[in-house]
């Protein structure tokens, strides 16, 4: 049952009704004015007295007849929204594939992590079809041209590409990676920033009609969360990168944040790396996510859960501004595949 189907509420909405409209009876059969009016009244009064009486009256009235319906009018509106679950986090482990010992470290960390590999590295499949088996979800970290021209390796996205070159690639560098559930960003400063080419990456992936996009957000001018949304696919950008720097303390700091944007957004997403120093953190304070309020869960399940959050409060908000009949709501941009479920992870 939902707050906007709460007994309660309904249920003393009802019982004020009934008496209001009791008191709406009683006033109009015995309203005082007409006795104010007679003229043996009047004569046992004085006018001062007669103002005031006419006065009281008015007010009551203007209570009963105007005020107290229109707040029972709002009584009749759904409550606000109370979220049935409690904040969510979801960790990203980028780069992998190339070093064996750290990616089985990061396979073997507690929890739903998500794990995100470069095409064409030489643990990559041995390394996600052990995440497969330890029910981790996969990804593909397509390397993207960035405005320094970093070295992307085998299988990287350029803007130099036409477009059946570029896609292509990108197909290639999926079937690389067994157990793909979502694609998300490496590097792509320059990318990223480019409609045409991510409008072709957003319609290839559409094609597949289960992936869904995270933009790593490498980049304050990056479009790409924005193409996945017109493409109706589900997606999510990156809030925290974990280890930008890779001491313990700004990995500490980053990760308070994380969990201080999920504590007030609903959900939050991080991106961290196969560093010692990231894995070491992650191993110890994972198991501890229940003292800080929160869950873990998979990217995937982020995504929906996110979805589920803006569709409340959008509702929400529609309600309290009472729109009109022609305005338009815009609705959680998410292909019918992926409609907001009752969330259970």
């Amino acid at each position: 049952m939902t707050d906007l189907d709460d007994p309660v509420q309904s249920g003393s909405c009802l019982h004020a009704n009934k008496y209001l409209w009791l008191a709406k009876y009683v006033f109009i059969i015995f309203y005082p004015g007409w006795y104010c009016r007679q003229p043996g009244f009047q004569l046992l009064c004085r006018p001062i007295l007669l103002i005031m009486a006419e006065r009281i009256f008015l007010y009551i009235y203007l209570t009963l007849f105007v005020v107290y319906p229109l707040q029972a009018d709002e009584d009749k509106l759904p409550l606000p929204v109370k979220l049935q679950y409690q904040p969510a986090i979801s960790i990203i482990i980028d780069d992998l594939g190339e070093q064996l010992e750290n990616g089985m470290k990061a396979v073997e960390l507690p929890g739903q992590v998500t794990l995100a590999f470069l095409p064409y590295t030489s643990h990559a499949t041995r390394l996600a079809a052990l995440s497969h088996e330890a029910n981790k979800e996969v990804m593909l970290h397509m390397p993207m041209e960035s405005i320094e021209h970093h070295h992307l390796g085998k299988g990287g996205l350029t803007m130099e590409m036409h477009q059946q070159e570029f896609l292509k690639a990108f197909e290639d560098a999926l079937a690389s990676i067994p157990y793909v559930t979502g694609i998300n960003n490496h590097m792509g400063s320059l990318l990223t920033q480019q409609h045409e080419h991510m409008l072709w990456l957003m319609q290839e992936i559409n094609q597949h009609g289960n992936l869904f996009f995270v933009d790593s957000h490498t980049i304050t001018g990056s479009i790409a969360q924005n193409v996945a949304m017109e493409n109706h696919i589900p997606n999510l950008r990156r809030d925290v990168f974990l280890d930008t720097d890779k001491t313990p303390s700004a990995i500490r700091m980053q990760f308070n944040n994380l969990i201080a944007i999920a504590q007030r957004k609903g959900t939050a997403l991080a991106i961290g790396h196969p560093y010692p120093q990231t894995l070491s953190f992650l191993q110890k304070q994972l198991p501890k996510l229940e003292n800080y309020g929160v869950e873990l869960i998979s990217v995937s399940a982020l995504i929906k859960r996110t979805a589920y959050i803006n569709a409340l409060l959008s509702t929400t908000q529609m309600v309290a501004s009472r729109p009109a009949a022609s305005d338009t709501i815009k609705a959680v941009n998410i292909r019918p595949g992926y409609a907001i479920p009752a969330v259970t992870q």
